[in-house]
C-alpha cells in the first residue's frame, strides 16, 4: 500500500475486522493464531457483523436484549495475517474505484487519489 494516513489505516482496519467477524473468521478465545482483539460497540441496535453471535445466543435460550448486548460487547479475536490480507483487499478495491473515478479527469496526483480514498471511507 502506498503511504496512507493513520486515520485511513484505522478505518480500513476497523472495516476489515468487521468483515472478518461477519465471515466468522474469528475466535472467542485468544490463541496463537487469533491474537488481535476486536471490541464490540455499545449501541442500541445489533451490530450487523455480529448477528450470527446474537442468533447463537438466542438458540441457547438467552433473552433477546441480553443476546443483543452480548453480541455487541463480546471481545473476539482475529488473525493478524487474515486482518492484513483483508485490509489490503479493501484498500486495493478502494484504490481501483478511486482511480476509475479520477481517470475521467485525466491527470491526478497521489494527494487527489489519497483524498478520494479518504472520502470514500468517510
Amino acid at each position: 500500500m502506498k503511504t496512507i494516513t493513520e486515520t485511513t489505516r484505522n478505518k480500513l482496519t476497523s472495516i476489515a475486522k468487521s468483515k472478518l467477524i461477519s465471515e466468522k473468521k474469528c475466535s472467542h478465545i485468544k490463541d496463537s493464531e487469533h491474537t488481535v482483539p476486536c471490541f464490540g460497540y455499545d449501541m442500541n441496535t445489533l451490530d450487523a457483523s455480529r448477528k450470527w453471535i446474537y442468533e447463537e445466543e438466542l438458540l441457547k435460550g438467552t433473552d433477546i436484549e441480553r443476546a443483543r448486548i452480548y453480541a455487541n460487547k463480546a471481545v473476539l479475536y482475529v488473525s493478524q495475517k487474515e486482518l492484513d490480507k483483508k485490509v489490503r483487499a479493501i484498500y486495493e478495491d478502494l484504490l481501483e474505484r478511486a482511480k476509475s473515478r479520477l481517470e475521467s479527469k485525466g491527470d491526478y496526483s497521489e494527494n487527489e487519489l489519497s483524498s478520494m480514498i479518504s472520502s470514500m471511507l468517510a
